[in-house]
């Protein structure tokens, strides 16, 4: 019996030991590793020989943290990720006009990418149009701004002079959320899957942690995610956004259950949970959404049906919340590893990421949060100041107190450009937390397997494991540029589901 494909005259990168020569596929998984001197017999053992002509090859990523189905639906809607201007907004928005139900709606737009830095209003929307309802949501979606006409269908009854004014922030923002998507069928979300995995594959990515459900979708998105698994063209790791800890054990069959389960806010729209103010905004420490004892409430239950949980905490009161209720639940009931995750963890406190090391919590990182918002003049200095910018996304640190990280895109907030969230991991403006290249892309390979209870079926170049596989252009090892490294080819459980290979 022969192998389906082998892989030769590669330079192959296994990130946790001893890299091979070559490699054979065969009924989707890693039949087979050896030397590059036995490369040349291997060859009459396989039917189809793929000579990589010195590419680089890694096993496939691991998105740690992706809104899959929100990405799928976003890839057909206006993007304002490279708006400088309101003006900018309106020109994009009068251009594309109404998608979803009648509504027009613009993404991503992050106002401290203007040269203004002041945030959109709803006149602003308003000279596009004022018979089509509008809604632009920022880039973290954790606000959005609404036009006149928005605020009556939605029947808003603002709280504040922001709201006033359009600005919706905090949970609000899932009202509006579900209402301007609410017109999407269940066909359509399940396409948006299949698109979404389309732009994963060619970006590398083999496996994705596709958080759905909960703020502006509904228990029903997490069936239908679950049900777009089964087809998807990669590894899809369903986390429901839910606090029905019954209905995801037994109903959904499913061990984990969290993702973006919200601890707080961003720190782009000053929502995330400080213990000081905000340095733009005194009096501000933004605020928790969960009570204590509902958190550990929660958490508690989960644990005892042997579920793993996911939150989103961005600030460093949110960070220190999630961490206590973790320490309290595991002081009453040790035992099975539940490798319980914290999002994002963008600031923390010393004595928490010590708690978070000794109790086994594994941490979410986005790489591209740093590149895009952190350094001198960035969007974190001009919230938090100097020294907790400094001190932000601490990748560093978390390593080498021993923290267990996966990285992850946070996508649409971020894009799913795994090269540039390598690139923006090793070459951070504040070099004290920048980690070496083979970290980096352990954080999407062997280290990220580990968040999902996965190191056993990928992340790794062995046989036996999952035959997801990445090649590129380049060695990112040696290569002075990561960022501009290609994707040439995904194998995807055996399968090149991206780009072509020669011979």
């Amino acid at each position: 019996m022969k192998w389906e494909t082998l892989l030769i005259n590669g330079d192959f990168i296994d990130p946790g030991g001893d890299s091979p020569g070559f490699i054979a596929l065969d009924g989707g998984k890693i039949a087979h590793t050896g030397p590059a001197r036995e490369a040349g017999s291997a060859k009459s053992q396989a039917k189809n020989v793929v000579d990589l002509s010195g590419m680089t090859v890694i096993p496939g990523f691991t998105d740690t943290h992706n809104h899959f189905l929100l990405t799928g639906l976003n890839l057909s809607l206006p993007g304002l990720f490279f708006c400088r201007s309101v003006e900018d907004i309106q020109d994009i928005l009068r251009h594309t006009g109404p998608k979803l139900g009648g509504w027009m709606v613009g993404l991503g737009f992050d106002e401290s990418m203007f040269q203004s830095m002041a945030f959109p209003v709803a006149a602003d929307l308003d000279r596009v149009s004022k018979k089509l309802p509008i809604c632009i949501f920022r880039r973290d979606h954790h606000s959005c701004v609404i036009n006149s006409r928005a605020m009556e269908i939605l029947e808003m009854a603002p709280v504040n002079d922001e709201e006033k004014s359009g600005i919706i922030k905090g949970e609000t923002v899932s009202e509006v959320h579900a209402a301007v998507f609410a017109s999407v069928t269940k066909t359509e979300k399940l396409e948006a899957f299949q698109r979404a995995a389309r732009a994963a594959l060619s970006f590398g990515i083999t496996c994705v942690h596709a958080l759905e459900g909960g703020g502006p979708f509904g228990d029903d998105d997490i069936r239908i995610a679950v049900e777009a698994s089964g087809s998807a063209p990669l590894s899809m790791i369903v986390y429901p956004q839910t606090r029905n800890v019954e209905w995801v054990k037994y109903e959904l069959g499913l061990p984990r259950i969290g993702g973006c389960l919200l601890a707080d806010g961003s720190i782009g729209s000053r929502t995330a949970a400080l213990f000081e103010d905000y340095a733009d905004d005194p009096g501000n420490k933004g605020r928790l959404y969960f009570k204590d004892e509902e958190l550990e409430s929660l958490v508690e239950k989960a644990h005892k049906e042997g579920l793993q949980t996911a939150f989103h905490a961005i600030g460093d009161r949110a960070v220190a919340q999630v961490v206590s209720v973790y320490k309290k639940v595991l002081g009453r009931l040790p035992g099975e590893d539940r490798r319980y995750r914290v999002e994002h963890a963008v600031l923390s406190r010393p004595e928490d990421i010590e708690e978070m090391a000794s109790l086994g919590i594994h941490v979410s990182v986005q790489p591209e949060f740093a590149h895009l918002w952190g350094g001198e003049g960035g969007l974190y200095e001009a919230r938090l100041g100097k020294d907790r910018s400094r001190r932000s996304n601490p990748f560093g640190t978390y390593l080498e107190k021993g923290i267990t990280l996966g990285a992850g895109s946070d996508s649409d907030v971020c894009t799913m450009d795994v090269m540039s969230g390598i690139s923006s991991a090793v070459n951070r403006a504040y070099a004290e937390e920048s980690i070496s290249i083979m970290d980096t892309i352990k954080l999407y390979t062997s280290e990220a397997a580990k968040l999902a209870f996965m190191e056993r079926e990928t992340g790794r170049l062995l046989p036996g494991m999952r035959a997801d596989i990445v090649v590129l252009s380049e060695n990112p090892l040696s290569s002075p540029r990561i960022e501009e490294i290609e994707v040439v080819g995904v194998f995807a459980g055996g399968d090149l589901k991206f780009g072509r290979m020669p011979g």
